[in-house]
């Protein structure tokens, strides 16, 4: 499950900021909408082309897309986190790796691409504090990796706008 060509981690990293944007609304950085955490130490926070796409099945809240984008001077990266819940339902909770499937993706300049399921780390852990219709709040950590080089994000923590 952990094996994804460049190629699909680019059209799942686009995916993730077209689902997360409208055409009334592509910056809510102004509604206090965000997704930062410390990556290696290093605090990152994305407030651009933010927010949540949910997946529904008879009910159940299953698939959530939570991302954003970060731009300063010429540099450009975008972080996004998916939690799969295909036989329950995402609510308030613990969700961790080790258990749910959960891909947590960052690319800077385009290139340079982090994830969770290029490692056999699993430590990657996403508390979901409140949910509603509208709006998702919670935190999260975990280890990503690319070519053997690992960025620990520590005291992440997200409020991010939902859509279907």
């Amino acid at each position: 499950m952990k094996n994804f060509t460049k190629g699909t981690f680019i059209i799942c990293l686009l995916c993730t900021i077209i689902m997360s944007c409208s055409k009334s609304n592509t910056d809510t950085s102004s509604q206090s909408y965000y997704i930062k955490a410390k990556f290696n130490g290093e605090l990152k926070t994305f407030t651009k082309l933010i927010g949540g796409k949910k997946s529904m099945v008879n009910g159940n809240l299953v698939h959530l897309v939570l991302g954003g984008v970060e731009t300063n001077s010429s540099n450009f990266s975008a972080y996004d986190i998916e939690i799969w819940n295909l036989s329950g339902n995402i609510q308030v909770g613990t969700y961790a790796e080790n258990v749910y499937r959960i891909q947590s993706r960052y690319a800077t300049g385009g290139f340079t691409r982090f994830s969770n399921f290029a490692n056999s780390i699993n430590d990657f852990v996403v508390k979901i504090s409140s949910i509603s219709a509208t709006e998702i709040k919670g935190t999260f950590e975990g280890t990503i990796t690319h070519d053997s080089q690992n960025i620990n994000l520590t005291g992440g923590e997200f409020h991010l706008p939902l859509k279907d």
